[in-house]
Parts: structure tokens; C-alpha cells; sequence
């Protein structure tokens, strides 16, 4: 996961140092930043998770998490309407994340489910 996390901060900085090159012009430079989407990456850390680690880990996750589904419609929406260059289009916001965090326990999401210990897939095809 160390170079997935390098490959986004180096994108960052392309896209920082991109749109201002580009301000007189008709191209629009930006960064999407979807948060936790269920994918196959995320899939294949699960089983890395420590098991005394992972009842809780699952927990924030799931708090976090979104389907492919809802964050395509998202990013569709941002950039379809976005008309400025140089934009940071953030789902997961401090704001959010926060009341997730905070409704974990009333509202729990199962974005993700641990079925590693079962032996089937560690991300399930539907969520609730």
C-alpha cells in the first residue's frame, strides 16, 4: 500500500503544479478524491489485516467506505458541472467523515465484509 499512497500524493503534486499552466486555456486540470471505495485493491489488503485487528478495522471501514456505484455518480455529478480549473473534488470531507465516524454505532454500513475468515471473497457483491 506504501507506493499506492506515493502514486496519489505524486499525482497531487502534478495536478498542483498542472493547472496553472493551464489557467489561460481551455483545458480544466483537477483532482478527485473519491475516499475508501470497495475495489479489488481494497479487497486484497483485507486478508492482511491482523485478526485481532480486524473486528475493529472492519468497523471504520465500513464507516468510511463507499460502493463503486455511489462514487461514480458522484465524481460524474462534480465533473459534469465543474467549470474551474485547478479543483479538488473531496468526498470524504472532514465534515463527513466526522458524522460517519460519529453515526458508526447507530447507523453501521456493511460496505465491506470480512468473509476471509470463511474462506470466501473479502468483499461481498451487494452491501447494506
Amino acid at each position: 500500500m506504501v507506493g499506492y499512497g506515493t502514486t496519489k500524493c505524486a499525482l497531487q503534486y502534478l495536478t498542483d503544479g498542472l493547472a496553472p499552466e493551464h489557467r489561460d486555456t481551455n483545458v480544466l486540470v483537477g483532482s478527485i478524491s473519491p475516499g475508501l471505495v470497495r475495489t479489488e485493491t481494497v479487497a486484497r489488503g483485507i486478508p492482511h489485516i491482523p485478526p485481532a485487528m480486524r473486528a475493529s478495522r472492519f468497523e471504520f471501514m465500513n464507516a468510511i467506505a463507499e460502493l463503486p456505484t455511489t462514487s461514480a455518480a458522484w465524481i460524474v455529478a462534480q465533473t459534469s458541472s465543474n467549470r474551474r480549473n485547478g479543483v479538488r473534488l473531496v468526498w470524504l470531507t472532514r465534515r463527513r467523515l466526522l458524522l460517519r465516524l460519529l453515526q458508526r454505532k447507530l447507523r453501521p454500513r456493511r460496505v465491506l465484509q470480512d468473509r476471509a475468515a470463511a474462506g470466501g471473497p473479502d468483499c461481498s457483491d451487494s452491501a447494506t
